[in-house]
């Protein structure tokens, strides 16, 4: 797979120049101006940075772990196991970071302007039931249903955090 990418890295290499880089100088208390920023608007950052964390940790620590949980709790083999989670992976996140940049857009087009910690505190506490229920059930296919609606209503939190944090 990778020797296949060599000729078109090399072929780049040697025939795209990369523009000069220039560097804007840094106005004086630009930093100080941006501490201040960052002072006022605190509570706002920690309403969006709390929960997305804790979506991240969360989705980080799913996808960690499921392909063993799949192969110990259900007894599959890793190779079936770990295809589960990556289909979960393209079929549920992808599909869950548009729902999130669409209920943004929509949430902000009917003027709710700060409503992103509100988007995550909805969708973490569905997830965390879905949570329970991959975990807990002996069922492979509501496991997988719970995990990949787990898994979806997650990552809804980043481009939600993201919009955030530019809206601030």
């Amino acid at each position: 797979g990778a020797v296949a990418g060599l000729a078109p890295a090399l072929l780049i290499l040697v025939s795209v120049k990369e523009p000069p880089r220039t560097f804007a100088p840094v106005r004086k208390g630009a930093v100080r101006a941006a501490l201040a920023h960052f002072r006022r608007q605190g509570w706002g950052y920690a309403a969006i940075f709390l929960p997305f964390g804790l979506s991240c940790g969360i989705s980080a620590q799913m996808l960690a772990w499921s392909v063993s949980f799949y192969v110990r709790g259900h007894g599959l083999p890793t190779d079936q196991a770990a295809g589960i989670v990556g289909a979960v992976g393209l079929f549920c996140g992808v599909p869950g970071y548009m729902l999130g940049g669409w209920i943004n857009d929509r949430l902000r087009r009917f003027g709710h302007g700060h409503h992103h910690p509100l988007v995550m505190a909805v969708c973490i506490p569905i997830a965390l039931v879905c949570i329970t229920a991959f975990a807990l059930t002996s069922s492979l296919a509501v496991s997988v249903a719970a995990f990949g609606l787990a898994y979806g209503l997650l990552c809804v939190g980043v481009p939600t955090a993201m919009s955030g944090v530019q809206i601030l």
